[in-house]
Formats: C-alpha cells, structure tokens, sequence
C-alpha cells in the first residue's frame, strides 16, 4: 500500500502518525467491501493507494492456507481420483478433515456431504411474494459486509429468492441470507449455492426457519436437556444467572455460526459437518460450552442479575472466539470427543422424539399484538446479537417472546 499526501504543506508527519495512518487504511480495507484495486482518502488529505498485495491479504486472511503436508496432500488426492459418492466418506477422509481440508478439495466435500450431484437442476423461475423480495433486499448489504464482495449480492439475491420460491411453505427467513452467503463466498455455481442451501437446512437446521420455528424451538429444549444432563457444572452456573439457552442457541443453530465467528472458523466447523453430520452443530456447540463455559460462573460479590449476565456472556464470546482464532483445531478436537459419546446423541434422539409442544425455555410477558409467523421478530433479535456479546442476552429475550407469540 502506497500512503500519500495530497496537501503538500501537511507533508510532514511523524514516524508514528504515519505508521498509524497505515494501519487505519489497512483495517479499512480488511473491514469494508473492497475488492479491487482503488484509492482511499481521510479528512486530512491522506490518500492510501491499495495495491494487488493488500487484497492477496485480504483473500489470505480469509482463506488461509491449510498445513498440509506430503502424506495428506497424497491421500487427499486419493480421494479426488474415486468417483464422486452421496453416501458418508471414508474413515480416511473424516480423519483428514480434522487435520485441515485442502482448498481445491472443500467444494466436492461440502458437495458430497449435502448430496449435491453435478447434474443438479438450475436455480429454476426466480419468483417470490413481493413481501419476501423486499426483506431479502433489505437483508442483503447487512450480509457479511466486510466479507462479501459486493458484486455477489447479485448471487446471493438470485440463490434466496430461488430457495424461497422452491420452497413456498417456509420462504424466506433471515438467517438463511448468513449461510446462502458461504456457498455464495466459495464460488459454488448458482445451481449448486441454491442446492446447498436446502440441503444445508435440511440436514442441519430441520424446522428451524418456518412460520412457527418449530425445530428450533425443540433443539433448543434438547440442548439444555443435553447440557444439564452432561455438562451438569455449565448447566448449573447458566441456570444461577437465568441465561436464556435460546440466546446461546441462536447463532449456532439459525446461523450455523456464521454471525459470530470469522469466515475461515466457520469454514472449518462446516468441513467438520459435512463429514459428521447434524450431530456436529450440537456437538460444536457442546465443545465451546466444555471449553469456556466457566464464564457463567456466578461472581462472588454482588451485582445486579443483568449486569452479570451480560459480563458473562462478553467473556464467553471472547473467550470462544480467542480459541477460535487461535487454535481452531482445539475446538475441533473436543467436538470430536463428544461426537465419539454415543450416549449423547442417543439422549438427543430420544429427547426428539418424545418432546411435546411447551416444554421449552420459560415463558416471557408477552405482546398483545401476537403473531403466528415467529420469524417477523427476528430483524430485532439480528439487531440485538449483532453487536457487543451482550447482545446474545437480548437477542434471546426477544426471541423468547416471539417464540411465545405461538402459544398464545
């Protein structure tokens, strides 16, 4: 990056002015949608030029390469050399996953693991209610703005709209613009981005994006079932502080974890679902509860119920995201562990299966002008989680209320 002045009487500037301006350019052009080469300026008349450097950066900083050494690139090139498969992977792929996934491989993987097949039909008739087109239109420049380039708001409209008109009995719901995003991002073909999309929510999010959001009300009774039953220590502290499991539920299971990680940690914890399956979501989630779920430890001294719970779910988010960020595969290594435990996920079914209607998180006071379409809500409950991670706190109140709006 070349940094200018245009102003030649403001020429002179300390080395570390200087440094610093650089910086602040070089953040910009992390954060904001720049792909191509261009000039920024500041309000003092300091211009930064981005060179083909900053954006290989940019990209690397995305997508970094994986250290991959001779002996996986070999059993990964294996495996790209048998005839494509609908059904689970090899033992060998499962394992590789874990150790990291080559770039050139992932597309086929996530393929495999949605059960998309090359000849999968076209986006087909982009048509939906009129109502669904102006919220998707609204949602798109608030998805992933620092990741995804601007010119693939074109795919992403194109790949919603389609699920949306495929499937007219769920439609649109935010959330689903965070996870056509990923596919949109990896370069997967119109037809193969709509594809995995469905696929995507109905391996992974089953019932969660209808009108009543009635899948995801039952996981999330299941996962504080779950977590009572084999993270008794966690269960106890989020109970002492009233944490809502529907605010700890929200990103990982709506968004499969797109809205509060970084791209290049949830491309890892997807590799990880396509190979394993839906267990992974939960099992994900268990891990990061297992690793940081200390946080909600009540405090010793007092203070206000709001304040400390909002002081611990700043310190879990940090805390899951410092992991993330620097040792992605611990959290891998632990999902794994809970993968192995089978009687966990036969707990889960079992509590499937036998969950009634209202046996879900407590009740909230509710709106008088109810709504049977749970999902109108979530814009704020967006709004709330997008911020500090205080905000999960809110985003699971409000969404409590909405989901509450279905019993009234």
């Amino acid at each position: 990056m070349w940094l200018l002045n245009r102003k030649a009487a403001d020429e002179s500037l300390s080395r570390e002015d200087f440094v610093q301006r650089l910086v602040d350019f070089r953040t910009l052009v992390d954060r904001e949608d720049i792909g191509e080469l261009t000039t920024l300026d500041d309000e003092d008349g300091w211009f930064a030029v981005v060179t083909p450097t900053d954006l290989l950066a940019k990209h690397d900083s995305l997508f970094p390469p994986e250290p991959i050494d001779g002996e996986q690139r070999a059993l990964w090139e294996a495996w790209a050399a048998t005839p494509a498969s609908a059904g689970p992977p090899p033992q060998f792929v499962c394992d590789l996953v874990y150790r990291g996934v080559m770039t050139d491989m992932r597309r086929r993987l996530w393929r495999e693991g949605l059960g998309i097949t090359e000849g999968v039909a076209g986006a087909g008739e982009l048509i939906c209610a009129p109502e669904i087109c102006r919220q998707i239109d609204l949602d798109i420049p608030r998805t992933m703005p620092s990741t995804l380039p601007k010119q693939s708001g074109v795919q992403l409209r194109q790949v919603l709209i389609a699920v949306a008109s495929r499937n007219p009995a769920v439609g649109y719901c935010q959330s689903m613009n965070m996870i056509a995003a990923v596919f949109v991002i990896l370069e997967f073909s119109l037809p193969h981005a709509v594809a995995g999309l469905e696929g995507a929510l109905q391996l992974f999010c089953p019932g969660y994006h209808g009108p009543s959001m009635a899948g995801f009300r039952r996981d999330v009774f299941v996962l504080e079932c779950i977590v009572q039953r084999f993270l008794p220590v966690v269960h106890q502290h989020l109970s002492e502080l009233e944490v809502p499991f529907v605010g700890l539920a929200f990103d990982p299971f709506l968004c499969l974890y797109t809205k509060v990680f970084p791209l290049r940690v949830v491309i890892r914890f997807w590799d990880v679902m396509m190979v394993e399956g839906a267990n992974a979501v939960f099992a994900i989630l268990l891990a990061l509860l297992e690793l940081q779920g200390h946080c909600f430890k009540a405090p010793e001294t007092f203070v206000e119920r709001e304040e400390a719970v909002q002081a611990a779910m700043v310190s879990f988010e940090n805390g899951v995201k410092r992991t993330a960020k620097t040792d992605v595969g611990r959290i891998l290594e632990v999902a794994r562990s809970w993968l192995d435990r089978s009687e966990v996920w036969v707990e889960l079914q079992t509590l499937r299966l036998n969950y009634v209607e209202g046996s879900t998180v407590p009740k909230r006071p509710r709106s008088s002008t109810a709504s049977s379409d749970n999902r109108l809500g979530l814009r704020s409950v967006f709004a709330a989680a997008g911020g500090a991670a205080a905000g999960l706190l809110e985003a699971g109140r409000e969404a409590i209320e909405h989901l509450g709006h279905q019993d009234k």
